[in-house]
């Protein structure tokens, strides 16, 4: 297998049109590719700065989940911080959490941000919602959503192994008309 280490969109997108397969998640893929065979290609992108993004109303793909800061909304912020061990946490990214495991343990605070997802394919880059990301497994660039008033985070514990814990995430936006608020509830 060869690793490629595009530096922008435009080299992510020619590595994507040679049929390379992206590595998000692959601290859960790798298992699969050991018993099915690598690919002769893989792309990760970490050194793309798009993916790389930590904001108040975005977060890169590459982001590694202990990287989530104050800078993002405490709904995700918590979410991140409740993914697996330290161990996970400073490995597993925020693509791979999103797209390539099946816990996705993001997407519930994603989903109450109302967040819209920036998706990366041979023939360019588009925007589109989560649940598109999710269904066909797109190559997650980034998220983005509107900054909330509130939000809130509580996930239940659970064994290891078992069934996914209970989760809950909510977020409220002031409405876009500056009159009332919307609730999300996730």
């Amino acid at each position: 297998m060869r690793l490629l280490l595009p530096a922008s969109v435009s080299e992510a997108r020619e590595c994507l049109a040679r049929g390379a397969v992206p590595v998000g998640g692959a601290t859960l893929v790798w298992a699969a590719w050991q018993q099915d065979g690598f690919p002769e290609l893989a792309v990760s992108l970490r050194h793309v700065p798009e993916a790389n993004v930590v904001s108040s109303e975005s977060l890169g793909s590459a982001v590694i989940l202990g990287q989530i800061d104050d800078r993002v909304p405490g709904v995700l912020r918590r979410a991140a911080g409740t993914v697996g061990t330290g161990a996970v946490r400073r490995t597993a990214t925020v693509g791979g959490n999103v797209v390539g495991s099946s816990l996705r343990c993001l997407l519930p605070a994603a989903l109450a941000l109302d967040a819209r997802a920036t998706v990366l394919e041979p023939d360019g880059v588009f925007r589109t919602d989560l649940a598109e990301v999710v269904a066909k497994r797109k190559v997650l660039l980034s998220l983005e959503w509107r900054r909330p008033v509130a939000d809130g985070y509580r996930k239940l514990p659970a064994e290891a192994g078992g069934p996914p814990p209970f989760v809950v995430a909510v977020a409220v936006h002031a409405a876009e008309d500056g009159v009332g608020r919307r609730l999300r509830v996730a």
